[in-house]
């Protein structure tokens, strides 16, 4: 009992292990990212490009141009969220596809069609870029 106390308590201690999902609506990849917990953690660029491509190849990027003045928790690729300018604009998808979240730090996710073929809510855990003394994941807010 106590072993299965302690996992519970550094598990919730650690941050948010689903703090990026992604779901297809009507055609188009819905992001909704977490752990934005304030205006050095909101989201200030997303990027998606083909996953596995040399030289990166983008599909859509945008950005926040500015420091963020709110959280921006839900991304539909290819529709600059308000607040956020264009940087590339979206043509068509091509699969699977790279996920590029600037937080507080960069993380990157592949995301491949057959996960979300089926409309589901799918969880992902981001994995950091050049962010070797940073926490793998966004504290829970």
């Amino acid at each position: 009992m106590l072993l299965l106390l302690v996992c519970a308590l550094v598990a919730a201690c650690s941050g948010d292990e689903d703090w990026l999902t992604a779901q297809l609506v009507d055609g188009r990849v819905v992001l909704t990212i977490g752990g934005q917990c304030d205006e050095d953690s909101y989201l200030s660029r997303v990027d998606v490009a083909v996953s596995g491509v040399a030289p990166r190849q983008t599909l859509w990027a945008a950005s926040a141009g500015t420091k963020p003045a709110a959280a921006t928790p839900t991304v539909t690729v290819g529709v600059s969220p308000p607040g956020f300018r264009e940087l590339t604009r979206l043509d068509t998808l091509t699969w699977p596809i790279s996920v590029d979240v600037w937080t507080n730090f960069r993380y990157v996710v592949d995301i491949p069609y057959d996960d979300l073929s089926a409309g589901h809510v799918v969880k992902y855990s981001p994995q950091p870029v050049f962010n070797e003394l940073s926490p793998v994941h966004p504290a829970r807010c």
